[in-house]
């Protein structure tokens, strides 16, 4: 193969398939990866379909509201257990000889520990916290002979403490949790015969910052209001990148790279999505307990930095874009009395507005198919619950949609 005909090659393959080219970068790769920074590590709450804010009355308050710290009056701990599952996805594109691969992973993960105790005689809460959350995918790109394949696993911890004071009369409630953060990119990459990376894992740490309120209208009506502020990070991705790729690689504009010989190493920065709740709990009876919430996340932010490698020119950052969302919550639990003990089921509901890259310009052909805008996820939410003795919990929650389902345990305990 002469060096006409590479280029000619390279220049195609990246003009069809300018997804996850360089790895993780903050790129093209990012319409699948945008869920990160949203896990809710409660049990109870993802029964309730996460309409969590206006009650927050576990440890999981620390994520989702820390104002909810003042509802516990006592010493307690509490640990939660998430298994996903994921759908897998292959097909064929319009061309021949070529196909695709992608799969998310399934995972089992302890993604929650916290510890949280009343001080000053009941005057304020102070808890601390561990909090887990990843995020990955396989997946492969096939041309006549040549291949791409990325693997990559994207893990945020959390290593957090928070703080609530009760106000007027514990009518209501204010908290502040703040956590030290920690990113690990674990990733690899082989674009064969032209491209592969050389160092498989980066790490970056950052604080997040979580504020909440609650106010008690009276003994059936809650309001709740939670704002988070999650990090931007920076790392490293490096590669070699041999023959004529470097000089592919320079006319791309990655003005943030730079090229030693057949090194080719860029800085990368992710500012993850800050969101926004506001929610009502309604409770008519001491059985019933109604709940709603909305939540506006702000996905948008994950195109700061964006950049396409688009090798023919006709892409710029404004040729995509990912939306900011609205997530509508519902949720509603009934107790009841089983053999002296004492079981709450819930039931709820959630819409997942699409949060994926999406073509807002002139993209490469294919393209407008990969990136094109995709319909709304519908969660359908079930859990159950009981607590033995007034100082152990365990609740158990079952999230079902189209794209996924995922099981959380909670288990509590006080004294």
């Amino acid at each position: 193969m002469n060096q006409t005909r590479l280029i000619i090659l390279i220049l195609f393959y990246s003009f069809t398939f300018t997804s996850n080219v360089l790895a993780i970068d903050n790129r093209t790769e990012w319409m699948y990866l945008p869920g990160l920074g949203t896990d809710i590590p409660s049990a109870r709450a993802n029964g309730l379909g996460q309409a969590y804010t206006s009650i927050a009355d576990d440890l999981a308050a620390n994520i989702i509201n820390p104002a909810g710290l003042a509802l516990n009056d006592k010493t307690r701990f509490a640990i939660n257990i998430k298994y996903r599952n994921w759908d897998r996805s292959y097909g064929e594109y319009a061309f021949d000889d070529t196909s695709w691969y992608f799969d998310k992973g399934d995972d089992l993960s302890l993604s929650y520990l916290a510890f949280a105790t009343p001080i000053f005689n009941k005057r304020a809460y102070i808890s601390a916290f561990i909090h887990e959350q990843s995020i990955g995918d396989d997946n492969s790109h096939t041309f006549h002979s040549f291949t791409r394949k990325t693997s990559t696993k994207i893990r945020m911890r959390d290593y957090g403490i928070g703080v609530a004071v009760p106000l007027f009369d514990r009518r209501a409630s204010i908290g502040l949790a703040i956590s030290y953060t920690k990113l690990k990119v674990d990733n690899k990459l082989l674009f064969d015969p032209f491209l592969t990376d050389i160092n498989h894992q980066n790490f970056s740490d950052e604080v997040t910052i979580r504020l909440g309120a609650l106010f008690h209208i009276n003994n059936q009506l809650t309001v709740g209001a939670s704002a988070n502020f999650l990090p931007k990070f920076k790392y490293k991705t490096q590669y070699i990148a041999p023959g004529v790729m470097p000089f592919v690689l320079k006319q791309s504009g990655l003005n943030n790279c730079t090229f030693t010989n057949d090194i080719t190493t860029c800085d990368n920065y992710i500012s993850l999505p800050n969101s926004y709740s506001l929610g009502l709990s309604y409770r008519p009876t001491e059985k019933w307990l109604f709940t709603i919430e909305g939540k506006y996340i702000q996905y948008s932010d994950l195109m700061d930095n964006f950049r396409t490698i688009d090798l023919v020119f006709i892409e710029s950052r404004n040729s995509y874009k990912i939306d900011d969302a609205w997530q509508i919550h519902l949720g509603t639990e009934y107790r009841l009395q089983t053999a002296g003990l004492p079981i709450a089921l819930r039931i709820g509901y959630y819409n997942d507005e699409y949060k994926g890259l999406v073509v807002s310009g002139n993209v490469a052909p294919i393209n407008q198919y990969t990136f094109a805008e995709r319909e709304d996820i519908h969660h359908f939410t079930f859990g159950i619950g009981t607590e033995f003795a007034k100082r152990f919990s365990v609740d158990f929650a079952l999230d079902y949609s189209k794209e996924k389902y995922q099981l959380a345990l909670t288990t509590g305990f006080a004294y």
